[in-house]
């Protein structure tokens, strides 16, 4: 893995209000319906835009890609169940290489690329010579990156805790890999620790995993163009003056393109937002989902998610992070359990050009400068593609 730093930049945070433009986000268009099959769809694995604002969205229990002109108004269905070219088994994980719309399909380890109108181009099957969709992968895919080769991610070293007590692996690696799944060379190393946690009936007849509401595992995501991948690194402050994350941009050839540290004044972690942060999992274990009865009492559930769960004294400073189609990197900063959840977004230098609330309700799944697109639930548990403009406020 080479190494080459090129640039370093610094921003700190308690300066930013001043400086930085604030934007303010309005909803504009909800696509969704109750009763009409043409609009109505469940949970989406991935929201896209193309270069003329049509909207694609990946949905896995329809196993369809539905596609939508600027004003929401249905153009297109394409994808079904299956294991041909344009089928899909298990769609994971969409996004564009260029003009080409591609869909990875974990089960059958398959890239389906399509044009914009949703005609099948092509299939990349990501299984080692000799190997079927069965056998073991040394990484999995993660993305296709412009020079041809795939991204791929894989955990090192050992479970963290008994399965009763849960953990993530210690490290991970972003790795890149032929179209054969050969690894070519590791891009980067980083921490993964605590991003999930694991409870368990004492048994082992069950277990669930959940997302860590105080992890600090290192976040990335491929760039726009598919020339290189961001890591932001979020330690927790130790005091209550000055804390810092760090963004570093590694190259396709695991170069060190950019490091950048921001600055930021650290939020303390209060009860109450630790009691709203853990009620949603409390609640999944002690009361019945569907036609599944509760697996324990709730003071069982508390005494097993609470069990887990370290709280620190101060928030992680980045919760999320979305790379916007234009090249833009969206992160969601402290999650302070308030009805907004603040964004910042960076330019592709790593300049911070904005600053922007949005529903804490709404699930960010794509960006650029003026658009945000998400997905929304209403109190009936209804799922919509909402998109919401973003201007800069005066």
């Amino acid at each position: 893995m080479r190494t080459t730093l090129f640039a370093i930049g610094f921003l700190f945070s308690s300066v930013l209000p001043a400086q930085t433009p604030q934007w303010t986000a309005t909803r504009d268009l909800r696509i969704g319906s109750v009763d009409d099959p043409e609009y109505a769809f469940t949970w989406m694995q991935g929201i896209t835009l193309d270069r003329n604002n049509r909207i694609y969205s990946l949905h896995y229990e329809e196993r369809v890609v539905r596609n939508f002109d600027a004003a929401g108004k249905v153009l297109k269905k394409f994808g079904r169940r299956g294991e041909g070219p344009g089928e899909f088994r298990n769609p994971a994980l969409m996004d564009w290489r260029g003009d080409t719309l591609w869909v990875y399909d974990s089960v059958q380890r398959r890239f389906h690329l399509f044009a914009t109108d949703g005609r099948v181009l092509g299939t990349i099957s990501v299984i080692p010579e000799g190997a079927d969709a069965r056998s073991p992968m040394p990484a999995s895919p993660r993305a296709l990156l412009n020079d041809g080769s795939i991204l791929g991610q894989l955990s090192i070293g050992q479970i963290v805790g008994p399965m009763q007590t849960g953990g993530s692996p210690d490290r991970s690696a972003l790795v890149r890999m032929t179209r054969q799944g050969k690894i070519l060379d590791t891009l980067a190393i980083y921490t993964s620790r605590n991003m999930y946690l694991r409870v368990a009936d004492p048994d082992r007849l069950w277990s669930t995993v959940f997302g860590n509401p105080y992890g600090v595992a290192t976040l990335y995501a491929p760039a726009a163009d598919g020339g290189s991948v961001f890591l932001v690194e979020r330690p927790i402050a130790t005091n209550s003056r000055q804390g810092s994350f760090t963004i570093r941009r590694i190259g396709v050839r695991g170069d060190t393109i950019s490091v950048q540290r921001y600055s930021y004044v650290p939020q303390r972690v209060t009860t109450t937002q630790t009691d709203t942060a853990l009620e949603p999992l409390i609640t999944s274990l002690s009361q019945p989902q569907g036609d599944r009865p509760a697996r324990v009492t709730r003071a069982a559930a508390e005494r097993m998610v609470r069990g887990v769960v370290e709280v620190p004294e101060f928030h992680p400073p980045v919760q999320e992070i979305v790379v916007g189609v234009d090249g833009t990197l969206w992160l969601r900063r402290e999650d302070l359990r308030r009805t907004t959840n603040s964004w910042m977004v960076l330019d592709g230098s790593g300049k911070l050009i904005g600053t922007v609330n949005l529903p804490n309700r709404m699930r960010v799944l794509a960006a650029n400068r003026t658009t945000v697109l998400a997905e929304e639930r209403d109190e009936l548990d209804v799922v919509y593609i909402t998109r919401y403009r973003i201007t800069a406020s005066r």
